[in-house]
C-alpha cells in the first residue's frame, strides 16, 4: 500500500507540472498586448513560475538553479520582472519551463516535449490527463537582426588545469557584452569571469558568483555540439541571469561568441 501511495503522489504532481507548464502568462487577461511590464502582469509572470518550479522541486530538489531562475521565490521573480522588457520576461518565463521540462523528464514518464512558446492557441500536452490542454504551436520565424560584433579581444581562454580539483573558479580579464546593438560591458584586464570548471567550458562574465555581480552580466553554456546558450540578467543592476538569449551561439575569434542577438566575450 505504501508503494501503491508514492505512485499516487507522484502521478498528481505529474499532472500538476504538466498543468503549470502548459499554462504561463498567455492565458492571462492583456498580457499579449503588454510590452512595458506592469505591477499585474509581474505578478501573473511571478506566481505562474513560482508554481511551475515549485512543482518540479518536488520531483527533484537539484533542478533549483537560481542563477538561471529556476527557483520558487515569488518576490524574486516579480521583482526581476518590473525591471525588465515584457518580451525579456516572456522569453525568460518559456524558458524555465524548458528547464523545469528538463530536470524532471525522468519523473513525469517520459522524454518532454519543448515547452510551448507564451503567446499560442492551445493543443494536447502529450502525457497528460484526457482535457487537460496546453500549447504547442511554434511561433513563427523572424529574420535575424545582425549585430555588429565587438572589436575581438586578443587571446581566447584557454582550458587551464583544474584548481581545486575541479571546482569553479573565478579568473580576471578581459570580457565584453554585446545585446541587440548595444554594448553593454566592455572591460579590459579587471572583468571577474567565473569559470564552470566542469568540463563544459562554461563561463559568466562581469560576475564572481559571490561577493560581486556587475550591472550587467551573462552566462554561457556550451552545448558539446558546436553551439552554446546564453543568458544576461536583462536589466541593469537585476541579479537574475535569468533573460534567455538564444541557444544557438557559435564560437568566433577572440573568445567571443555571438548569435544573431547577443556576443559574449570573455579572455585573460
Amino acid at each position: 500500500m505504501k508503494a501503491i501511495s508514492v505512485a499516487a503522489r507522484r502521478g498528481a504532481v505529474a499532472l500538476r507540472v504538466a498543468a503549470l507548464i502548459a499554462g504561463g502568462i498567455s492565458a492571462l487577461p492583456g498580457s499579449a498586448v503588454a510590452e512595458v511590464p506592469n505591477a499585474e502582469f509581474c505578478r501573473q509572470y511571478a506566481a505562474n513560475t513560482a508554481s511551475v518550479v515549485g512543482a518540479g522541486l518536488r520531483y527533484n530538489p537539484s533542478c533549483l538553479d537560481e542563477g538561471r531562475g529556476v527557483h520558487d521565490d515569488y518576490q524574486m521573480h516579480y521583482n526581476w520582472c518590473m525591471r525588465n522588457s515584457a518580451e525579456t520576461v516572456r522569453g525568460a518565463e518559456a524558458h524555465i519551463r524548458d528547464l523545469v521540462f528538463e530536470c524532471t523528464s525522468g519523473a513525469v514518464g517520459g522524454q518532454p516535449a519543448m515547452a510551448p512558446p507564451v503567446f499560442a492557441p492551445p493543443a494536447q500536452i502529450p502525457g497528460a490527463a484526457p482535457g487537460l490542454t496546453g500549447q504547442s504551436f511554434a511561433m513563427p520565424m523572424q529574420t535575424p537582426v545582425p549585430v555588429p560584433l565587438p572589436i575581438p579581444v586578443p587571446v581566447p581562454i584557454p582550458v587551464p588545469a583544474a584548481p581545486g580539483g575541479g571546482q569553479p573558479y573565478v579568473i580576471y580579464g578581459t570580457c565584453s557584452l554585446q545585446v541587440d546593438g548595444q554594448m553593454l560591458v566592455n572591460l579590459q584586464g579587471t572583468c571577474p569571469i567565473w569559470m564552470a570548471n566542469d568540463g563544459t567550458g562554461g563561463f559568466w562574465v562581469n560576475a564572481d558568483r559571490n561577493s560581486y555581480l556587475g550591472d550587467y552580466f551573462a552566462q554561457l553554456e556550451p552545448s558539446g555540439n558546436g553551439f552554446a546558450s546564453g543568458h544576461w540578467n536583462g536589466a541593469r543592476g537585476a541579479t537574475h541571469a535569468q533573460g534567455w538569449l538564444g541557444d544557438d551561439f557559435r564560437m568566433g575569434s577572440g573568445g567571443c561568441w555571438s548569435n544573431a542577438r547577443a556576443t559574449i566575450c570573455a579572455a585573460r
